[in-house]
């Protein structure tokens, strides 16, 4: 999962660091399914040769077994097929000239394992409501007259929990990797020449662990080139934490885009262009369309983000360090690895796989950004956090808390005042919208009774017509026969002005009911309109239509909208609040303050393992942060942690 938002805010903060990778294809093969390959030992067409290529399989797997952008597959073979596609994809775009490494998770530690199952409790109950929801759709459409997707109620959707080590899928998909393995080695130009180390889920550790061991090893090994040039597949934003941690020169994160470029949307709108700059020997149209169906890949240079880290931190610091060295007895020098070593700790503070993040930062609220102007104010004056061997000082940590600590209420009130004003604006919008549909009902009422009044006009005025019309007709022929006819034929004349005059009043009576019952033809005409439409969708697109609407279902069921706020940061009492709410632990307890000091003391040896987690690897299978909900920096501060213990 890696750092919330933290992907983001990089990419914001320091959008150099990140460039789009051209990726040659050949002409696309209907039947195949696919593009056709082209010659991987060419000079790669992104102007730099890559040596090693690492691939975190789990954010292969996933995405290949369960996509969220077309039809998942639906039996473990084409899952597999999937994956090997893109394992293909990745190796022909990159072109590693040395050595391809497979990594799928095995057995985690156990702090990461409990947010694992928490997240795949998570996974099973939303499908289970996810079915429920679809079952009440298809009646609700079935009772409307609208066409439903076709539904086996026996097969069932793919459980994406068995993507863990130990079940039977994924020791499937080891023996089937093993097999794609031998025979692309043997038969594909892109692997023959180079080495294939693949490492399942019987090994453990995570993933990008293995592969950050991996470099480590052979960054020990006599002989290793310090240019080799290193690419690590992922999704997850804490590979940018260990590819620093690595402190290789030549690293480089690939990932699928995450947010759209001018560069892309412009492709998207002119398939032709895109086309003639992304495909070799074919001018077919459909290819373009296949590449525009393609999601498109970013390369992260931790090289460039280095540079950034130093053209952020090296004038403040050295200008810090100058002022401060009146009163040191050695003057500090700018050291770009400890500042990368800091930088990754710091990071740590805004929450992680295996620790909640300080009440008091959130990235979208400019956490990072804080912590970086606040390092650079008192790393002059307390030191580096930490030492040339990646072990953090917990004294000066200390001392940063307590700077920290300073403005926690401070943050609390701002965040507060910004939540208000954020609820102001989406009761106004509310509101807005609430006045619309009133205005557009009013308006849609006025033009019914406008339309109504018209109608009755215009039928008033034929009837005056018709009415006159006769009128005058029976008033001629009674002086044409006054003279001659009898009182009888008078009294028959008389009658059929009678049946003149009933015609009207039944015709008037005719005119006001068929309002009403325009009224009820239109409201059956719209039901019958969208029947008719869902008529003339494809199958395709009626599937769709109804995975749109679930989906849109599923999204407000999930939707709370409002939640009681009984912590109330920002207003007097609110860490006793905190503690009272988040922990049930009682500000009159007398063990309250032993357990917040406990808290606290956890909180820093989870600092530690995650750190050294990330530069040594696993130091301790077991342990674990045994709580839900951080301690305040204050606390924090007061806390007498220190390593060695």
């Amino acid at each position: 999962m890696g750092v919330p938002a933290f992907f983001r805010w990089l990419s914001l903060k320091y959008p150099k660091v990140l460039c789009d990778v051209i990726e040659l294809v050949g002409p696309y093969d209907q039947q195949q399914g696919d593009f056709v390959s082209i010659d991987p030992t060419e000079p790669n067409p992104n102007g730099r040769e890559f040596d090693n290529l690492y691939l975190d399989m789990n954010g292969i797997i996933h995405p290949c077994t369960h996509p969220e952008n077309r039809p998942p597959p639906t039996t473990e073979e084409e899952m597999f097929e999937e994956i090997f596609r893109y394992i293909d994809r990745l190796v022909y775009m990159i072109r590693p000239r040395k050595l391809v490494y497979l990594a799928v998770d095995g057995v985690a530690p156990r702090a990461k394992i409990n947010q694992q199952r928490s997240r795949r409790f998570r996974a099973a109950k939303e499908a289970e409501e996810k079915q429920k929801e679809l079952l009440r759709v298809r009646d609700e459409w079935k009772k409307k007259g609208l066409r439903v997707p076709e539904y086996d109620p026996n097969r069932k959707p793919f459980d994406s929990n068995v993507i863990t080590p130990g079940t039977p899928f994924m020791t499937n998909l080891s023996v089937a990797l093993k097999q794609f393995i031998a025979d692309r080695v043997a038969h594909d130009p892109a692997y023959n020449k180079i080495s294939v180390i693949y490492s399942d889920s019987s090994v453990p550790g995570e993933g990008e662990h293995k592969i950050a061991e991996f470099i480590r090893t052979q960054r020990a090994q006599e002989g290793y080139d310090p240019n080799t040039s290193h690419v690590l597949y992922g999704l997850d934003a804490d590979l940018i934490m260990l590819a620093l941690a690595t402190h290789e020169l030549n690293f480089y994160v690939l990932r699928e885009r995450v947010f759209p470029s001018p560069q892309q949307s412009e492709q998207k709108r002119q398939p032709q262009e895109a086309q003639d700059s992304k495909i070799q020997d074919s001018s077919d149209i459909q290819n373009a369309a296949a590449i525009g169906a393609r999601n498109s890949f970013q390369l992260l240079s931790i090289d460039i983000l280095r540079e950034c880290l130093e053209a952020e931190f090296m004038e403040p610091l050295e200008i810090g360090f100058e002022m401060e060295s009146s009163s040191r007895h050695q003057r500090l020098e700018f050291d770009l690895e400890r500042v990368i070593d800091d930088f990754v700790f710091l990071c740590f503070f805004v929450g992680n796989d295996f620790l909640p993040h300080l009440p008091s930062l959130d990235i979208r609220e400019g956490a990072i950004d804080y912590l970086i102007e606040l390092y650079k104010k008192l790393v002059p004056r307390f030191g580096y956090l930490s030492d040339d061997k990646g072990e953090i000082h917990f004294g000066r940590v200390r001392l940063f808390l307590n700077e920290l600590a300073t403005t926690e209420d401070y943050i609390f009130q701002k965040r507060k005042l910004e939540e208000e004003k954020k609820q102001k604006q989406q009761a106004e919008r509310a509101t807005e919208n609430k006045q619309s549909e009133v205005q557009n009902d009013r308006t849609k009422l006025s033009r019914t009774r406008e339309d109504y009044e018209n109608r009755k006009a215009e039928d008033d005025a034929n009837l005056k017509e018709t009415r006159d019309s006769l009128n005058f007709a029976v008033a001629e022929s009674l002086k044409k026969r006054l003279k001659t006819q009898d009182s009888s034929e008078q009294a028959s004349s008389n009658k059929q002005m009678d049946v003149a005059n009933m015609e009207q009043s039944t015709s008037e009576q005719i005119v006001l009911n068929d309002v009403d019952v325009e009224e009820e033809e239109e409201e059956e005409e719209e039901e019958l309109s969208q029947v008719e439409y869902m008529l003339e969708l494809s199958d395709q697109q009626v599937k769709e239509q109804f995975e749109k609407e679930l989906k849109e279902r599923l999204y407000k069921k999930r939707v709370v909208d409002s939640v009681e706020d009984v912590v109330r940061l920002g207003e007097q009492g609110w860490k006793e609040r905190y503690y009272e709410k988040k922990f049930h632990w009682s500000p009159q307890s007398e063990t309250s303050q032993r357990k917040r000091e406990e808290l606290a003391y956890k909180y820093f040896e989870g600092l530690l393992w995650v750190m050294r987690y990330y530069y040594r690897g696993c130091v301790s299978w077991t342990w674990y942060f045994p709580y839900h909900y951080a301690p305040f920096a204050s606390d924090l501060a007061a806390c007498p942690f220190e390593a060695d213990r």
